[in-house]
């Protein structure tokens, strides 16, 4: 017998009416308000990017280092606490919505705990840093800048879990909503911190890093006022789901735990093809790589929102045993990211100099370098339009995971990811750049190569039934445990 849906799974199935469920409009409808949440985060890196830049020379290069290293360890704890997104969909589904609220109280429970990690960073910090062997004011940027982004940690895994929750429930619109407040916080008070406008004290990149903390904050508690009031409060009864539950636990990281460490071994590698691998090309290169690393991410971040969306539409169908329709669901993920990213290939295709042109007198407004600029524009331009083609592949993959991720499938896409990453991509990646010959741009080859083959591999497991056949809930001994 079907699960009954309750009333707020009924309207997240018929708000789409009379559209096709898991169809390319349903999904259009759940990921737009996403997408666009998104892309208020790339217009919130953009801006700091600005405004950091207005510290003087090296602040950007030193943020940027310091904001790899912070996203390391962050990677780790998002993977866990996303799988509230799975737990929250196929509960609501299962017409229990009250057990969405209870996982995601136990994913604020493990963010708190993982958050612990943040603080105990904080004294290591200097250490750390000198590691990387940089001048003296760079670390200095490097160690005032993280001081504060450690620190914040816990409020953001907080946060992540409540916007997880949020996701589940098909609440887009709610998360646009508050990712444009906080992230418009976030700006402001980057530009009082920064530069000391008023009554506030002028920190410099220090100012960027308290900024982040502060407008973390604000994104927690609009968060947390819809979930402990409002109608998804009292439907699913948040006030009253807050007990720990030691299963619960278990089963987020069983499903979480594969997709940290995917997450951070990816940040861990891109890391390593970027300052260690491309590092050894000279300095043209690893700023001309810079430059296109921070454009495509621009460029695919909103695509994280289609991943979402499709995370929860095949949790929600899958909770209802709708195989169909979770599998229409993750078809138009496909689809919807495909388009997406092929448009958007194009244009950098098209006008890759100038996009690299621009950024790059952004960074260096002061003049510095400005004798390589042409050098650095030309080889960033070339590696630009083979991450044109890198970008519709990343497309595909973020929507393909998200599907798989909604059936609570993430350690064989993990193992499988990681393996590719580390047994081919950065192999290849060497072999192109060092022994064919081709310098920095065969670094984004090799890049192509891995996710044109990941994303077969990654369809091939989405036309299979294992996705659609796991089991969720084998950890708990009593469904209806509170």
């Amino acid at each position: 017998m079907e699960p009954q849906p309750s009333q707020l799974s009924a309207t997240l199935v018929t708000a789409s009416h009379p559209l096709t469920p898991g169809g390319l409009g349903e999904m259009v409808r759940l990921a737009a308000p996403a997408v666009a949440a998104f892309m208020t985060n790339v217009g919130m890196v953009f801006a700091d990017t600005i405004m950091v830049a207005g510290v003087g020379r090296g602040a950007v290069g030193a943020v940027t280092t310091a904001a790899i290293f912070f996203h390391a360890v962050s990677a780790f704890c998002f993977g866990v606490v996303s799988a509230v997104v799975t737990f929250t969909s196929q509960s609501l589904s299962r017409g229990d919505p009250q057990d969405g609220a209870r996982y995601a109280w136990q994913g604020v429970y493990l963010a708190l705990a993982m958050g612990l990690v943040g603080f105990a960073a904080v004294p290591a910090l200097p250490w750390l840093f000198a590691l990387l062997g940089h001048d003296a004011d760079t670390q200095a940027m490097e160690v005032a800048y993280t001081h504060y982004r450690a620190q914040s940690l816990a409020v953001l895994l907080v946060t992540a879990s409540l916007n997880s929750f949020f996701q589940g429930l098909g609440r887009t619109k709610l998360i646009f909503a508050i990712t444009v407040v906080a992230n418009a916080c976030n700006v402001a008070l980057n530009w009082l911190l920064i530069f000391g406008v008023g009554p506030f004290p002028r920190m410099g990149v220090a100012g960027a890093g308290l900024a982040t903390l502060l407008a973390n904050v604000v994104s927690m508690m609009l968060f947390a006022i819809p979930f402990l009031t409002g109608r998804a409060a009292r439907e699913c009864r948040t006030r009253h789901a807050w007990r720990v539950s030691w299963q619960r636990i278990k089963g987020l990281l069983r499903i979480g735990v594969p997709t940290s460490w995917q997450w951070s071994l990816d940040v861990l590698a891109w890391a390593l093809w970027h300052a260690w691998l491309v590092g050894r090309l000279g300095t043209i290169a690893l700023d001309a790589n810079a430059v296109v690393m921070e454009l495509t991410q621009m460029a695919w971040f909103p695509m994280l929102g289609v991943g979402h969306a499709a995370a929860t539409l095949t949790g929600f169908y899958l909770g209802r045993r709708q195989t169909d329709a979770a599998r229409r669901a993750g078809r138009s993920g496909v689809i919807l990211a495909t388009l997406y990213m092929s448009v958007l290939s194009v244009v950098m295709f098209v006008f890759a100099e100038r996009f690299v042109g621009f950024f790059l007198i952004l960074q260096t407004g002061d003049g510095a370098g400005a004798d390589t600029l042409p050098q650095v524009v030309a080889l960033g331009a070339t590696a630009m339009r083979i991450a044109a083609v890198w970008q519709i592949f990343d497309g595909t993959c973020i929507a393909l995971m998200g599907t798989l991720r909604g059936g609570g499938d993430t350690l064989w896409p993990a193992v499988v990811q990681q393996l590719l990453t580390w047994g081919l991509f950065l192999p290849l990646a060497w072999i192109l750049c060092f022994k064919v010959g081709l310098g920095m741009p065969g670094a984004w080859v090799a890049g192509v190569v891995h996710l044109a083959l990941l994303s077969a591999v990654m369809f091939y497991r989405y036309r299979g039934d294992a996705w659609t056949r796991k089991n969720i809930f084998r950890d708990r001994t009593d469904l209806g445990a509170a």
